[in-house]
């Protein structure tokens, strides 16, 4: 943040005056509305919005009092068509869901593209060399595709680092992330290691009090909906991209993976935390309780890994930086869209090559940002001296 002040003072004082001032404004807004649309057209309309259906279809079920939920023995649940988040999730989704389905869909697509663009603008990054391949990453292009809202939660996290001095406001920001998918919780661990302990209380508090209303007056108790998750773990572990997935792959017991997949978050985290100590870059915890997160999550699908894409952001990492992050989520899973180039990269390499690929960047998301934040600050600290 302050080698971004810095830079915007040198820029304001060597500005030029008139309309030439502006013109690197106005190149950076085509450019990205250019990647936008190319978005649209080339990766979004040969995909049907799934995620999208899903949660509109809840929406309207809440307008209407219909309960979203399927039974828990139907099939349906895992059928991947089925609303299994709590159901605070679906109250977004209300004002969407009288709209025709072809409006909802670019209103949507417009706010999660605005969701990156925002999220960057409040982690300080005015490269748009940035902004455009956080855009392209693969896990970006399939979030956008299948309709999910994990651009919006990128962009809560992005909040919750921007006011993490605002005890009120950085709760509510990741109470918001947390509700909406709820293995996003080691995220208040951050708080709790930089001794936030009224952010972290009223975190807990409006956590439990969302999801408490919800189970208490929605259609779905807290004992069926554990069901519901232990039912769709059961069924959907072995899919994705998970840590214990790979694990599994390889030969080990679920019980096995699940604590190596613990330790394994334990001990990124726990490394965060004594380079916060030694360096004072907080951002590394932050990365490392998202991608701890990741880590234990038995279920994680490629769009999960925008998430990522918020430290980074707050890290104000180069350029080249995403882009390596963007070429690697591609590497990993390529978004569906035209057969030749997902059956080029998925040739190039196995699953579990790929599933530990998945890992790397999990994991390489932290060294990115923590890096980047303490050279930020070391070329600040040279700047100001000379």
């Amino acid at each position: 943040m302050v080698r971004t002040k810095v830079l915007e003072l040198a820029r304001s004082v060597s500005a030029p005056p008139g309309p030439r001032r502006w013109l690197p404004t106005v190149l950076a807004a085509a450019v990205i509305v250019g990647v936008a649309a190319a978005i649209w057209f080339t990766w979004l309309d040969v995909v049907p919005r799934s995620d999208l259906k899903v949660f509109l279809k809840a929406g309207a079920d809440v307008l209407h009092g219909r309960n979203p939920y399927p039974a828990l023995d139907d099939p349906f649940l895992y059928s991947g068509r089925a609303f299994v988040y709590p159901v605070a999730a679906a109250l977004p989704f209300v004002p969407l869901s009288p709209l025709p389905l072809g409006v909802a869909d670019v209103q949507f697509f417009l706010i999660s593209v605005g969701a990156v663009l925002l999220a960057a603008r409040l982690a300080g990054v005015t490269d748009v060399r940035t902004i455009v391949f956080a855009l392209l990453a693969a896990s970006t292009l399939r979030s956008f595709q299948v309709g999910s809202f994990n651009a919006l939660l990128m962009l809560g996290c992005v909040v919750g680092w921007r006011y993490r001095d605002q005890a009120v406001k950085v709760a509510a920001a990741l109470a918001a992330v947390v509700v909406a998918k709820l293995f996003v919780v080691p995220l208040g661990g951050w708080l709790l290691i930089t001794r936030r302990w009224r952010a972290a209380a009223y975190l807990a508090g409006m956590i439990a009090a969302v999801l408490g209303l919800g189970w208490l007056l929605g259609p779905l108790g807290l004992g069926d909906y554990r069901t519901l998750l232990e039912i769709l773990s059961h069924h959907e572990t072995g899919a994705g991209w998970s840590f214990q997935r790979l694990l599994v792959e390889y030969g080990a017991g679920k019980g096995t993976a699940r604590l190596v997949s613990v330790v394994a978050a334990l001990a990124l985290v726990g490394a965060a935390w004594a380079w916060y100590r030694r360096s004072g870059q907080e951002v590394a915890v932050f990365a490392a309780c998202i991608a701890g997160a990741l880590l234990v999550s038995p279920i994680v699908w490629s769009h999960y890994f925008v998430l990522l894409i918020a430290p980074l952001l707050i890290a104000q990492v180069r350029w080249y930086v995403m882009t390596l992050f963007a070429v690697t989520s591609w590497l990993v899973a390529p978004p569906a869209a035209h057969q030749q180039i997902s059956s080029f990269i998925n040739g190039l390499t196995t699953w579990e090559q790929r599933g530990i690929t998945a890992q790397l960047l999990v994991a390489g998301t932290v060294l990115a940002a923590a890096l980047s934040a303490w050279w930020n600050t070391r070329a600040v600290a040279r700047a100001l001296v000379t």
